[in-house]
């Protein structure tokens, strides 16, 4: 599932009851309920510091509060009302209404030097920035942060600080960091004693860990959060808990499961008339309509999602949205609805660059090319789309270098008395047993040399002679193309990774046409020839993650993976011309061709290799008796 978790940012610390009380004797004009600025300042204080409440409330009476500011010129009382709706908003992701509140507040906070609101509007403008596509200046919003935090002293605020920085950098995938901030937010809320933004870290804890892979622990940390949601009863934190640990579940292939907890999240989010909430989760039930090729479902669902983002101002969501319609319309042959959709995406993409939304957008609108037969076109928005999957790759390598790494850290940290222990008693025994150790060492790495440089002569001979024949055991020695044995050890590696990962495999029997007659008519060596040509041709034509090997005779394997039939279409269009285009001493003067029968790997048929190929090569029968020169599926 593409969507990025919606994150439990803010606390929204009020009791409903005293709220709605104080608002409505603020509504009255004879009103003497806050007899001083700083008896209204004290009271958004606390109410920041009282249990969760829904924030749709907060936002609707909070309104009274803030006219009461303006109306007696209480500046102060007005910078915290206002900061304290901006943070209602953002809740609710309206990012674009929370900005225009942060616009108007910003410079007067600047102007009023009022430090507790210009740490929290520091925090609203690293959320508000991500959620309208502002990454540009990220790196200098966390330098901002971490200033912060230097002048910070209470633990209630350090904590919101601390949890605003690892958001920002889980917002970038600086996954060990986020941790660490996430872990320093926790200990300053416990610190504060407030249990409910405890839950809110152990919520944002989870997504992280969601996200580097380790769905196990991620789903802990959600059920410790939504404990604490529960004993409150937050039902607005339980409704976002519950939608990021339904992606968690989608993201393990656990569908029911995810679909019954989003089911759950939409309840609670309209029992709090929460639309922004319910977009959020029909967003993500449209993903999963997506995967199931349930069109129509996911394109109604697309549509209403898509006009809750527009008016609340979040261009990711509006952006994933329109790319979903487009997916649908595509799998319904909507060619028209597909290319407005992506038309409309194109002007959010700039908003939103990044490699997953160039990518998908990019691979889209090859597949539209594709079918309008404007092939050129086709191709080169599919060679963007490689070029961003590389990069995803490398990526994903990093991340998976940072899950490693975070693992590491916390081993270190849960050993560290141990380690400290142990390293004192060798200390100690280091001393006392020096000079006798020095001289064992001494004779321990003369010999240990001598045996290294002996042994390490044997694995050099040993290891020329087995890569060597290895070698020849895996390459058709007329084509130096791997052979049969080869390909199918690549095709049964993918196999394994396609049946375990969930991933996409292909596999193509390719059968050169006429290949007989032409041994026939121009000899066996011009036969060769045209086995040589064919693999120079897949060679040039293959890419790095696919496979090919001579099956036997003039058949031979293709193995593709992540791919498609459009796209392994101009794979037998450019491996065709890749054959025929023939220096001028080749002998043989007529076309080659070749037939090519494809099967993709299905969970349900296919219990081995074999099975496939078995399928393909049944394709492969089909193209030769529909004529020869042609690709069936």
């Amino acid at each position: 599932m593409a969507l990025k978790q919606r994150l439990l940012v803010v606390k929204f610390l009020a009791c409903s009851a005293i709220l709605l009380f104080y608002a409505g004797m603020v509504g009255s004009q004879e009103n003497n309920s806050f007899k001083s600025e700083a008896d209204l300042v004290q009271f958004i204080e606390t109410m920041r510091h009282q249990q969760v409440t829904n924030p749709i409330q907060i936002t609707e009476q909070i309104s009274p509060l803030i006219r009461l500011s303006l109306r007696k010129n209480w500046n102060k009382a007005f910078l915290y009302c206002s900061s304290l709706k901006l943070e209602s908003l953002l809740e609710q992701d309206r990012p674009g209404e929370a900005n225009d509140i942060l616009l108007e507040i910003l410079p007067l906070a600047e102007q009023a030097n009022e430090s507790t609101v210009l740490t929290r509007l520091i925090v609203a403008k690293v959320r508000i920035g991500y959620a309208m596509g502002r990454t540009e200046k990220f790196s200098e919003l966390i330098r901002e942060l971490e200033t912060k935090l230097t002048s910070l002293e209470l633990p209630q605020e350090i904590g919101e600080v601390y949890l605003a920085l690892g958001e920002s950098q889980y917002d970038v995938f600086n996954y060990s960091k986020a941790i660490q901030s996430m872990k320093s937010a926790y200990e300053a809320f416990e610190l504060a004693g407030d249990v409910a933004m405890q839950g809110v870290v152990m919520s944002s804890l989870a997504n992280i860990y969601v996200d580097i892979g380790d769905i196990e622990l991620g789903l802990e940390y959600f059920d410790k959060s939504l404990e604490i949601a529960l004993s409150i009863d937050d039902k607005f934190g339980q409704s976002i808990i519950l939608f990021n640990k339904a992606n968690a579940y989608f993201y393990s292939d656990q569908i029911d499961k995810a679909e019954e907890t989003l089911s759950k999240a939409i309840k609670i989010s309209r029992e709090i008339d929460d639309p922004v909430g319910v977009a959020w989760a029909q967003l993500s039930v449209a993903e999963i309509a997506v995967d199931q090729e349930n069109w129509i479902k996911a394109i109604e669902l697309y549509k209403k999602t898509n006009k809750v983002f527009e008016e609340t101002g979040d261009i990711r969501s509006q952006y994933k949205a329109l790319i979903g319609q487009a997916k649908a319309y595509l799998g319904l042959e909507d060619l028209e609805n597909a290319q407005l959709n992506l038309a409309k995406a194109k002007i959010l993409l700039e908003s939103v660059d990044d490699y997953s939304n160039a990518s998908a957008y990019n691979s889209l609108m090859s597949r539209i090319e594709y079918t309008l037969e404007n092939y050129q076109s086709a191709y080169d928005y599919l060679e963007k789309t490689l070029k961003i999957q590389n990069a995803l790759h490398k990526q994903e390598q990093q991340q998976e270098a940072q899950k490693y790494k975070v693992q590491f850290d916390t081993q270190i940290k849960e050993n560290q008395n141990q380690i400290l222990s142990q390293k004192i008693l060798l200390n100690d025994l280091r001393i006392k047993q020096q000079d006798e150790r020095q001289r064992i060492w001494w004779l321990a790495i003369i010999l240990g040399v001598v045996v290294l440089v002996f042994v390490l002569a044997l694995l050099v001979i040993q290891t020329r002679n087995r890569n060597r024949f290895r070698s020849l055991a895996m390459r058709d020695h007329l084509t130096n193309s791997p052979n049969r044995r080869a390909v199918l050890v690549h095709a049964k590696e993918r196999f394994k990774e396609a049946s375990c990962e969930g991933l996409t495999l292909t596999l193509a029997i390719v059968d050169l046409d006429n290949f007989k007659r032409i041994n026939d008519e121009y000899g066996h060596e011009v036969g060769d020839q045209v086995l040589v040509k064919f693999a120079q041709a897949c060679d040039a034509t293959l890419r790095k993650q696919d496979g090919y090997g001579r099956y036997g005779g003039e058949e031979w394997l293709l193995v593709f993976t992540d791919t498609n039939s459009e796209h392994i279409k101009l794979i037998f269009q450019r491996l065709r011309s890749a054959l025929n285009s023939k220096p001028t001493e080749f002998p043989y003067e007529h076309e080659i061709t070749f037939s090519m029968g494809v099967a993709q790997y299905d969970s349900k048929l296919d219990k081995n290799v074999n099975s496939i190929i078995k399928r393909a090569d049944d394709k492969l029968y089909q193209a030769k008796e529909q004529g020869r020169d042609r690709v069936v599926f």
